[in-house]
């Protein structure tokens, strides 16, 4: 005859030594090992970044300014107001723009409404890249003038 747990032959008493060694340890509940996985962060919602940067598209930075609760946010409002020089910069060059267009030639006119567009788009992709890069620099030239911070 063989033991049914340890599978060796049972003594002629019928009661092999690891049953016996068995029954005087109480057992206990192995517990049960689940495989580990890499921990993931849970996604956060952070909207900040995105509100930052459309304060450099067009009047988009309205958003931004009354976005809650992002709209207490230091960065997101740093960003609204850069925006809003850039808006303010746009409208008054299409004024000035269309008040010299009268005066001026046709051929420095389109050197002109180069300059109308290209002022306002050059000082939005350096705050998009300020943006990116997650600093907070004043826009040359106007930067310094925000009034929304």
């Amino acid at each position: 005859m063989f033991c049914e747990n340890c599978g060796k032959q049972v003594p002629e008493n019928g009661v092999c030594g690891c049953a016996q060694a068995a029954q005087s340890q109480p057992q206990q509940p192995q517990p049960q090992q689940q495989p580990q996985q890499p921990y993931q962060a849970p996604a956060q919602s952070d909207n900040r970044k995105t509100y930052s940067y459309l304060s450099y598209i067009g009047i988009l930075w309205l958003i931004g300014m009354f976005a809650a609760p992002e709209k207490e946010d230091p960065g997101v409002r740093f960003h609204v107001g850069q925006g809003i020089l850039i808006s303010i910069v746009m409208v008054a060059f299409n004024v000035f723009g269309g008040v010299i267009r009268y005066f001026t030639p046709d051929g420095l006119w389109g050197l002109v409404n180069f300059c109308i567009w290209a002022a306002p788009l050059a000082l939005a992709i350096i705050g998009l890249v300020n943006v990116n890069k997650g600093q907070q620099k004043p826009l040359p030239v106007i930067g310094g003038l925000a009034f929304y911070k």
